[in-house]
């Protein structure tokens, strides 16, 4: 467990470098010391058919319209990482999207990018998922797993800690790593329940983390995670918070429901009986032309409606006008006192209904 906790310290070497001449860019002794660190892990897990991951994928040789995504839980992943890897895999493991060859390959290709943090102890733990970004290799039957990540759940903090990410540097300036963090953040969102996913990112890394829309600044109380994870030095924690999306649970019945007692509501401010056949309603704009005659009507501007005066017994019609000025100056009435009646404010103006 000690192993894995220090594991988990060190997250910062496992981020995306989508710049190749970037990740290339490294002395003789580095490059050794990760080849040293790969066939440390290979002896550990095995022999996966696609090793050795120093030798990079040709991404001209996959076809990057058929992503898949193999997703082991802290349980497989366990069980997966086991030195018997052979003799452990259960039902549980077999029936997974996360098959003992996918999870080999995973393993070697964080080991052989990530040398400092061996990703098999991190992994057998039991406190950490994985992710395989995995593609069809064109024309065969074969696929390759060209990225990945390890992360740390806190269920009881709703929040994800991303400890290891990696895109084979072969597949780089392909858009890999933002396909597999978009992945990883559905998952949080849809099966973690989290709000929030920690990174801790170095220099080179902060490009990638920034285009993911990562931020420095981080607006989650630090009390929630301060105690849970742990600085790296040399290392910027960053932070991205999950936007759920909107679901428009519209309903034609509900809306109507809703109508309904804003309609009952204002009959009882207004005093009309539920019985009554009061249409409070916006109404209808009714193409009837000028009613008033005059040659300066406000109707002729387009921006009125036409409105009736009805008889509140029998519903029928009595009158119709152009506007609610011309209704106002026909029945000797203030403008404002016939539109608080079409606007539903009042019952009626002076015993005249309108709608």
């Amino acid at each position: 467990m000690e192993a894995a906790s220090e594991a988990a310290v060190l997250p910062s070497t496992g981020v995306t470098r989508e710049n190749p001449v970037e990740d290339m860019v490294t002395t003789s002794s580095a490059t050794k010391q990760a080849e040293t660190s790969m066939h440390d892990n290979i002896n550990q897990v095995g022999k996966p058919k696609m090793l050795p991951r120093m030798v990079k994928v040709d991404v001209n040789e996959l076809d990057l319209t058929k992503p898949r995504f193999a997703i082991g839980n802290r349980e497989i992943m366990s069980a997966l990482s086991a030195e018997d890897i052979e003799e452990r895999t259960t039902e549980l493991v077999e029936s997974s999207e996360m098959t003992v060859s996918i999870a080999k390959e995973l393993i070697a290709l964080l080991g052989a990018y990530i040398p400092n943090v061996n990703a098999r102890t991190l992994l057998s733990s039991g406190e950490y998922e994985a992710m395989a970004l995995v593609y069809p290799v064109k024309n065969d039957q074969a696929q390759t797993v060209v990225g990945g990540c390890a992360y740390k759940p806190h269920d009881d903090a709703n929040f994800i800690e991303l400890a290891l990410f990696c895109v084979d540097i072969g597949c780089q300036g392909h858009g890999l790593g933002r396909i597999l963090m978009e992945r990883l953040e559905r998952r949080g969102i849809e099966d973690l329940n989290a709000n929030v996913i920690f990174a801790y990112a170095d220099t080179k890394a902060l490009p990638f983390f920034k285009r993911q829309n990562f931020s420095r600044i981080i607006s989650t109380d630090p009390a929630i995670f301060r105690r849970r994870i742990v600085a790296y030095n040399e290392a910027r924690i960053m932070e991205k918070v999950l936007k759920r999306p909107v679901v428009d649970n519209f309903s034609p019945d509900e809306t109507f429901s809703q109508e309904k007692e804003c309609a009952d509501l204002v009959r009882m401010v207004s005093g009309t009986s539920s019985s009554e056949k009061t249409i409070l309603s916006p109404p209808k704009k009714k193409n009837i032309g000028c009613t008033s005659g005059l040659a300066n009507c406000y109707c002729r501007s387009g921006r009125t409606r036409a409105i009736e005066r009805y008889d509140p017994k029998t519903m029928d019609t009595l009158e119709i006008y152009c506007s609610a000025a011309d209704a106002a100056r026909k029945l000797g009435l203030a403008n404002c006192s016939v539109t608080h009646v079409t606007n539903g404010f009042s019952q009626n103006a002076r015993g005249h209904y309108f709608r």
